[in-house]
């Protein structure tokens, strides 16, 4: 629908609107949309897309495609999850295997996924105490995107042992002082040398025996 990725929202709705007014029969057909990041909107054109009568949305995970790639998989599952009061769209994608999809196509492709990239992008993950992601931690209802793998995810420097604590338990690890003991100094240990996302199993690996 827009190989060069240039259309913005209103270009998207309009082009639907006026061929379903031009060729009836198009009632019968599944029309897909199909979008490209160049101005940083194939998400937002995807979106339109199916709301004006398209009936999916094409993507690609980890917005990997030609030039600046393609609407990104992980966005348009999310916010179709998370803001489907709003929108009245649903997709049968299950969005706790977005994380884990993600991950994996970064690792077989050899394209990294970005930091700050959003959903997947590590710092989106940061759980610290101080912003909503701690609150996650006590009532999953207040940060959404909680659901992408029903983790913890990750934790920061103003990461609470009771946070660590449900983070290890969520991962599924048998919680144990010692553990909670050596993976709480392993954090603070990488938070002071500047990192600024650190993984549970992370934390575990680097935990001594």
């Amino acid at each position: 629908m827009d190989f060069s990725g240039w259309a913005v929202p209103g270009d998207v709705t309009e082009l639907i609107g006026n061929l379903r007014a031009q060729v009836p029969g198009l009632a019968e057909v599944t029309l897909s949309a199909h979008h490209h990041n160049d101005l940083g909107l194939a998400t937002a054109n995807a979106l339109n897309g199916v709301r004006a009568g398209a009936g999916q949305g094409e993507c690609t995970v980890n917005r990997l495609g030609e030039r600046a790639g393609n609407t990104a998989l992980e966005q348009f599952v999310m916010l179709l999850s998370v803001r489907s009061d709003r929108l009245g769209l649903r997709t049968r994608i299950n969005p706790t295997e977005l994380l884990h999809t993600a991950k994996l196509v970064a690792d077989r492709t050899g394209y990294p996924v970005a930091a700050d990239q959003s959903i997947v992008g590590r710092n989106t993950l940061v759980r610290d105490r101080d912003t909503p992601g701690g609150l996650a931690l006590r009532d999953p209802a207040t940060y959404r995107h909680e659901v992408l793998d029903g983790e913890a995810g990750t934790l920061g420097k103003h990461t609470t042992l009771a946070d660590l604590r449900a983070a290890l338990v969520a991962a599924g690890y048998p919680v144990t002082s010692h553990l909670l003991r050596d993976a709480f100094r392993r954090l603070n240990e990488l938070s002071d040398n500047g990192a600024v996302a650190v993984d549970v199993d992370q934390l575990v690996a680097g935990a001594s025996s």
